[in-house]
């Protein structure tokens, strides 16, 4: 009996992310010291295994994008663990999370005159440690340019660069201050709401993990 050839065509590929399991280190809570201490082994770990990989990779033939996740598992935790003692260190200035106004001489100190970086106008700025929101007042030769600008405040990745949100062209000082408490506002809301990093693979996970409990709106 003639037997005909089955062709199977694969439609769904199962993916697989290395992470590294913080839990069992952090078995006894989260503290500066506790972080401080796993950012030290995670680093050693990393160039452990970097330096075996280099031992066996060439004798195993081992798949060069198997050995990346691993040292990529190590490169997000690593800065998970920095972006903490840098939140911590961020709140203790007594400014944190707190308008603060700069004139234009105090945005520039320390900027040579000539600098393609100095700023010009004064601001109000705030910063939640992730994301700083910047509220630039300019005065031109007929009116005030006031603006909202969102940047990025951290190591990690919140949100893409810097970006302008909104700006306004004023003619009159109440006009000014009202545009101000409103640009106040709008970047409040923004800086509550961008809590997690831009690219969270535990979020997406955890957000997908809530739907399939049908529990998403709960």
């Amino acid at each position: 009996m003639k037997v005909e050839k089955v062709n199977i065509k694969r439609y769904v590929e199962t993916k697989f992310e290395t992470i590294i399991k913080r839990t069992d280190f952090f078995w006894k809570g989260i503290s500066l010291k506790s972080v401080g201490e796993y950012l030290n082994r995670l680093n050693a770990d990393k160039d452990a295994m970097e330096k075996a990989f280099n031992v066996i990779d060439s004798p195993f033939n081992l798949d060069r994008d198997y050995i990346a996740d691993f040292l990529r598992a190590f490169d997000n935790e690593i800065e998970l663990a920095e972006f903490y003692l840098e939140l911590y260190k961020a709140r203790k200035n007594p400014n944190f999370d707190k308008w603060v106004f700069l004139t234009e001489e105090e945005r520039n100190k320390g900027l040579e005159e000539d600098s393609w970086r100095k700023k010009s106008g004064d601001a109000w700025e705030r910063s939640n440690g992730r994301v700083k929101a910047i509220i630039i007042i300019k005065d031109n030769t007929t009116s005030t340019k006031v603006s909202l600008t969102i940047k990025n405040n951290s190591k990690m990745t919140f949100i893409e660069g810097e970006k302008e949100i909104n700006s306004s062209n004023l003619h009159n000082k109440e006009s000014i201050k009202k545009k101000i408490e409103e640009y106040k506002v709008n970047a409040e809301s923004i800086l509550k709401d961008t809590i997690f990093p831009l690219y969270c693979y535990e979020k997406r996970q955890f957000d997908n993990y809530k739907e399939l409990l049908g529990v998403e709106n709960e």
